[in-house]
């Protein structure tokens, strides 16, 4: 058993570990604290560049368990659960960003201030996961869910939130997606991402083309009957036939732009 606290990167580092050193691959477990540390200098070992530029100030929690002492061995093998905060930063340059500001139209995306940003996250089977990673401030944000391999592969959604007031995100194509009301007042847009950190793929995932489906099919179906709810007792349905076609052409239109979303 050891223990020890360190000053780095500006802040304070303390880590308590056990090991036991019998067979060809050593096992450990202990855990870190991290606190006040500048979130550039911290990650610089095991960040890569091109997936932007960090900084704000980083405190982590961590809890882990391996074995092995190479590299390769420690991607694979360390498992454990934490929590990250980062304040008073910026992510900037990030592809994977940049390629959302541009996927919902909000621009802040790719200079994004970092306050009361972070959230809890595991790590097993040469993955990062978390439930809720919240980066942003007041005005927008991104919150994250699902898993990164350590050598940076995708497989997550971001619901990209502004503020209450501040007008929803604006896509392209977002008026074929419900744009979410979230419980503290943002407006939320779903979107998945796959391929990697530094060549991510944005498309609106299937949740969000359902749900928008739901609202534009019953209203599709009452217009091309001609009910009009304020036409009073002198409303007259009209035949079957142009509500068919209206219904299809709805889904038509939901159908191709899922199949171009996800090419």
């Amino acid at each position: 058993m050891s223990e020890f606290t360190a000053k780095a990167a500006g802040g304070t580092v303390s880590i308590q570990a056990e090991a036991d050193l019998r067979g060809n691959e050593p096992a450990y477990s202990g855990s870190v604290e991290v606190a006040q540390v500048s979130a550039g200098e911290f990650t610089r070992p095991f960040w890569d560049d091109s997936w932007g530029a960090l900084t704000g100030t980083l405190a982590l929690q961590f809890d882990f368990s391996g074995r092995g002492t190479q590299a390769v061995l420690l991607r694979r093998n360390i498992t454990g659960n934490g929590v990250i905060e980062l304040e008073s930063g910026r992510f900037s340059g990030s592809p994977l960003m940049k390629t959302l500001a541009a996927f919902t139209g909000v621009s802040e995306l790719s200079d994004l201030k970092l306050m009361d940003s972070g959230g809890p996250f595991s790590v097993g089977e040469g993955k990062f996961y978390t439930e809720k990673m919240v980066l942003g401030d007041d005005k927008r944000r991104v919150v994250l869910v699902g898993d990164a391999s350590l050598e940076g592969a995708l497989d997550i959604e971001a619901l990209v939130g502004t503020a209450p007031g501040s007008g929803p995100p604006v896509s392209l194509d977002a008026g074929l997606v419900t744009v979410l009301g979230a419980g503290d007042g943002w407006s939320e847009l779903p979107v998945g991402v796959v391929g990697t950190f530094d060549h991510p793929r944005p498309s609106f995932p299937d949740r969000a083309l359902t749900a928008k489906a739901r609202e534009l099919l019953p209203d599709e179906l009452m217009r091309q009957l001609g009910t009009d709810a304020g036409a009073g007792q002198g409303s007259r349905p009209l035949s079957a036939e142009p509500a068919v076609e209206g219904v299809r052409s709805v889904l038509e239109e939901l159908g191709g732009f899922l199949k171009g979303s996800s090419e």
